[in-house]
């Protein structure tokens, strides 16, 4: 681990742009490392993303801390379950018609969601075994999805860029409900994934059984088809609170970052 970090500051000059204000500790190096299975080139070059991600969409993300984003996490739109998958990846779920896109502005859901991605990402079993999300989009209404599909972040990349721009692996993402056009909404995200990130979409319509060959049906919510106790609205709060010391830290590093103070 060590020669990962002695060396970065030459290797990331070699990719002729290099990264300024970055954290160095061999213990944020090591999910870099794990998310591209410990091929150097491919950490360095996620490495350096991660902070160009962080400038680029500064105005989007900014100010960052659970405080801020209150009306998503009171909404219950996301959740993090305690159980994982069959795969060992932890479990994002997701309910998008709890999203009344009239008071909440797309910026704060998309802000929320890379906030756990950062909260998770800091247990090394989530950096082996990566993450999962459920969404269920039943009653999901076409005034929701066009919100969805003309929010800065979609339209100037922000959520496509995410899956070179994070140390997480993305093992599988699961839909249940889609709407009839939700194809729309694919044709214009599609052609910007990953071959790898589009074989691990699933739709399963309304065959909530399906998910029962990912993850064991009493760790899955009843609102997801599961026999464990339904998602409650206030998943997301407890989930942040229970750690809210170590996000203090984390907010406070990624503010620096942001703002160019080292």
């Amino acid at each position: 681990m060590l020669w990962f970090c002695y060396n970065i500051t030459d290797l990331l000059q070699n990719i002729g742009e290099p990264v300024l204000y970055e954290r160095k500790d061999a213990k944020f190096l090591l999910r870099f490392l794990r998310a591209r299975k410990f091929n150097l080139e491919r950490a360095i070059q996620l490495y350096s993303n991660y902070y160009k991600y962080r400038r680029k969409f500064r105005h989007l993300l900014m100010p960052f801390h659970p405080r801020h984003v209150n009306n998503v996490l009171e909404s219950g739109i996301f959740g993090v379950l305690k159980g994982t998958m069959k795969n060992k990846s932890r479990v994002l779920c997701v309910i998008p018609q709890r999203w009344d896109y009239l008071t909440i502005h797309p910026n704060e859901p998309y802000k929320t969601f890379i906030m756990i991605l950062e909260k998770l990402v800091e247990d090394e079993e989530v950096q082996v075994h990566g993450i999962s999300i459920l969404d269920n989009m039943e009653d999901m209404s076409w005034h929701l999805a066009y919100a969805f599909v003309c929010s800065e972040q979609l339209q100037k990349g922000g959520l496509v860029e995410l899956q070179d721009s994070f140390p997480i692996r993305f093992k599988g993402f699961h839909m249940l409900n889609q709407p009839w056009y939700l194809s729309m909404i694919m044709r214009v995200v599609r052609p910007f994934l990953s071959q790898k990130h589009r074989d691990r979409i699933q739709a399963h319509g309304d065959n909530y059984s399906a998910l029962h060959e990912y993850m064991d049906v009493v760790e899955l919510p009843s609102n997801f088809g599961g026999e464990g106790s339904s998602l409650e609205s206030d998943n997301l709060k407890k989930f942040f609170e229970e750690e809210l010391f170590e996000y203090e830290s984390l907010s406070s590093r990624t503010v620096s970052i942001s703002s160019g103070r080292e």
